[in-house]
């Protein structure tokens, strides 16, 4: 199902629960319903920050609960895409939120704007009028999508029954402040006349009054210079409030005489004041004591900025993924464009769900321009949408340290802690970093404050990151710095090999389970490795590549294989032609290692480009030690069973045994080769139908396996030895076996495991004649393998299930 086609369906479900119970849909269950719609099943719902446990069992209940009270059906996991596609069916017209803007415009067509309809001479605005004054500016888009959760909390705030008279709208530039002000004001205007239950829920005013202290506006073609003359001090906020109201004449009165005439005019009606863009009005204190002190209690007010916490804040961050989605969407449509799925997600990376630079973006296409050009565009720091969004915050704190700070968190890609962020960012006379924030002052403490008031920096359970857009200015910032830059860099880098240091296994072959802080820090440590191969940093790589080359291998366990590891092998590439020129030993070992991943991959043109690693490797061997000829001997063995070209394993299985009786190794990793040597040993006896031979081997390497606790090879080898009972016709046997290594797979979300024993289950059924509980296996374990990019095997069990004659649809 298309992207265009889930938003649809997530629409309706938002619509009829609307209708129904008053409510809407939260970012949460708007993020659950797509999922679901997309075809994911319970246990691969996720949501960012919340537990697996908790999603599926308090999320997922509740949300259809509701949609069964919403629709007079019963919803689950099973039914919502069938019952939402039954809905979308029976709405004749379809759910059309272009209708809902029109009955705005159908409302307030005839409510013109003072400038049009009244002039500074005209009778005062009694108290029983029937129309609101007004100034807003015209909508600037023909749908307001999404924000729902704040547009309802605005309105409450904005309610006589709610006791803020003084509201503050903060987020970053871009996000959407404006707008969502304007949309919310316009609702406002049509409560009063329009007798429509989709307003009713709006409070009214009698007066409207909008001022912005805004210079610059951001269209698709360039960044427009404000003409009208923008209301940047308190004097002109004064002046504004006076045209719009009609009967106040400010002429020579000094600006306190027009505070009180303005004061007890605006005491006689309800009104609406929003000031928009308070970051560029001249003396913002004056403003600000002027709506603390001498506003009267009839009046409500609204700023916008990119500071937080001035008034009862109301928080604007980014679109939501549904959101941001349905926005480009919507904006394609509107501007007749077409963009592929994949772009329409590279869109939404790019801009992260910041609605000016969706706009931005879709117009430059709507242009002209190709999607690939624009996508590359938004990134540029020097171009019009990162000067809109990010040039008069940055100046505000240029040449400080939340400069400072700010700049070095645009090297982290993830996530990072307060601690390790502000560690990296200072400066070595500041190296100690418990002195610097109990140092008079705080300067720590301000730095951090200053930038979030300006909302550059994200906060989420006490980790800090950079929007998208944020971390590309803030990247081209620091380029300007170039001597910071090395420094920062430097310890960005050493941060990374300490880390590589405290994570390093023990033994290489020790890949038990997925390193969750390493897995947590990934994103972090990818562009240092990148950063390294451009720098020409080999010492440096090679110990990154050294330390973690069991957690890249680990990775391949539970996501895409070829997507995990494609990254791996530009590095792995890159040390093998700088090794070739200064090392070949270690030219030899990343030969090996890129080699082995290529065969886990399983796929034909993969053996080919690992025959020729392990060839070149071969011939190099002699610059290493016996014990990786061994390992390597046994590497080329597993590539023959993959290749399946049996008859020629013997040859490395002799070649492997000589070595190792050559080599004196330790009790643990002769222990090691040879339970490899043996499973290897097992698949070729099972692929001849020798099962008792097969058995011995797969037995051997268990009890070697076993002796050592390598997990890896102890899980294999039973998986086999289930097979050979499936053989045997021992169901006892194989069923023990398989349930037991399944439940430990599941428990370890080792989804590469999980395949295998899957696959053996659904074997298992089919010799027992059991065609549901066949289907069943083969289905799972066909999931398992494609989440995993390993065709081959999902192909193998296809066959199995049109063996049954059920398909997979």
């Amino acid at each position: 199902m298309s992207i265009s086609e889930i938003l649809e369906l997530i629409e309706i479900a938002d619509e009829c629960l609307s209708v129904a119970t008053g409510k809407t849909l939260t970012i949460h269950q708007k993020e659950i319903l797509k999922q679901v719609i997309d075809g994911r099943k319970l246990k691969e719902v996720r949501l960012e920050g919340y537990s697996d446990l908790t999603v599926q069992r308090l999320f997922c209940p509740e949300l259809w609960k509701l949609l069964s009270e919403a629709t007079g059906q019963k919803v689950s996991i099973r039914t919502v895409p069938l019952v939402l596609k039954n809905l979308k069916n029976l709405m004749q017209p379809p759910i059309d939120r272009t209708k809902q803007r029109n009955r705005v415009s159908d409302s307030i067509g005839a409510l013109e704007p003072y400038e049009n309809s009244l002039s500074p001479n005209s009778v005062a605005l009694s108290t029983s009028s029937t129309s609101t004054r007004h100034n807003l500016p015209a909508h600037t888009c023909s749908t307001f999508v999404g924000r729902e959760q704040e547009i309802a909390q605005l309105l409450e705030l904005l309610s006589p029954q709610h006791r803020a008279r003084l509201i503050s709208v903060d987020g970053i530039g871009g996000v959407g402040k404006t707008s969502l002000v304007v949309e919310v004001a316009y609702r406002c205007l049509c409560a009063a006349h329009s007798a429509d239950d989709w307003f009713q829920k709006a409070p009214t005013f009698d007066v409207i009054v909008f001022t912005s202290a805004k210079q610059h506006f951001l269209t698709s073609f360039s960044l427009l210079q404000r003409i009208s003359r923008p209301q940047r001090t308190l004097k002109d906020i004064i002046q504004q409030i006076a045209r719009v109201l009609g009967d106040i004449n400010t002429t020579g009165k000094s600006i306190e005489d027009q505070i009180e005439l303005v004061k007890d005019a605006l005491a006689r009606f309800q009104t609406l004041l929003i000031i928009d863009n308070l970051e560029t009005i001249e003396n913002p204190q004056d403003v600000l004591s002027f709506l603390y002190c001498d506003l009267p209690p009839t009046v409500k007010a609204i700023i916008t900025t990119r500071k937080q916490g001035i008034f009862l804040p109301l928080h604007l961050s980014v679109l939501t993924k549904t959101d941001a989605l349905q926005l480009i969407y919507h904006e394609t449509q509107e501007k007749k464009i077409t963009l592929t799925e994949t772009n329409l997600y590279k869109l939404y990376e790019r801009t992260g769900g910041i609605p000016i630079a969706i706009h931005y973006a879709v117009g430059q296409i709507a242009g002209g321009y190709s999607a690939d050009y624009v996508l590359e565009q938004l990134t540029q720091a020097n171009g019009d949408l990162a000067r809109f969004c990010f040039e008069h915050s940055v100046a505000l704190i240029q040449g400080q340290l939340a400069h400072q700070l700010l700049m070095s968190l645009s090297l982290f890609t993830q996530p990072i802690s307060r601690e390790m962020w502000i560690e990296l960012s200072l400066p070595e006379d500041f190296s100690n970093v418990s002195s610097i924030e109990n140092s008079s002052g705080n300067v720590v403490e301000r730095a951090l404050v200053q930038l979030q008031e300006l909302s550059l920096i994200v906060l989420d359970s006490n980790l800090y990151s950079l929007l998208p857009l944020t971390r590309e200015y803030a990247i081209a910032e620091l380029k300007n710095y170039p001597v910071f830059e090395q420094n920062i860099r430097e310890r960005w880098l050493n941060w990374c090999l300490k880390l590589a240091q405290t994570h390093k296994r023990e033994h290489g072959w020790d890949w038990k389970t997925q390193d969750d802080v390493l897995e947590a820090e990934w994103g972090n440590i990818q562009p240092i490795i990148e950063w390294c191969m451009h720098e020409g940093r080999y010492n440096e790589l090679y110990t990154l590549w050294k330390s973690f080359e069991a957690h890249i291998y680990l990775r391949g366990d539970r996501k895409d294989r070829s997507k995990c590891w494609n990254e791996h092998f530009e590095w792995m590439d890159w040390l093998i032609q700088t090794a070739q020129q200064r090392d070949l030993a270690v030219a030899a070992e990343v030969m090996s290692s890129r080699g082995w991943l290529l065969t886990a991959l399983g796929q034909p043109e993969y053996f080919q480009e690992a025959d020729r690693l392990y060839v070149e490797a071969w011939s190099l061997r002699h610059h290493q030690s016996l014990e990786f000829q061994l390992n390597l001997a046994v590497n080329i063995m597993a590539l023959r069973v993959h290749q399946a070209q049996f008859e020629t394993v013997q040859p490395w299985f002799e070649q492997a045994m000589q070595l190792l009786e050559r080599h004196p190794l330790s009790e643990t990793e002769r222990l090691l080769q040879l339970s490899r040597i043996h499973y290897y040993q097992g698949r070729v006896q099972f692929h001849a139908g020798a099962y008792e031979s097969a058995e011995f081997h797969f037995k051997t390497a268990l009890d070697c396996a076993q002796a050592i606790n390598w997990q890896r090879v102890i899980w294999r080898s039973r998986n086999w030895l289930a097979d050979i009972a499936i053989q045997q016709g021992k169901w006892t046997v194989a069923t023990h076996l398989l349930m037991q290594g399944l439940q430990i797979a599941e428990s370890e979300r080792g989804t590469y495991q999980t395949a295998f024993y899957q696959r053996s289950l659904a074997n298992l059924a089919m010799a027992q004649g059991d065609r549901a509980a066949a289907q069943h296996w083969a289905i799972e374990a066909i999931n398992c393998f494609r989440r995993l990019d390993m065709p081959s095997e999902a192909r193998e069990l296809n066959s199995l299930l049109q063996t049954l004659q059920i398909g997979t649809g």
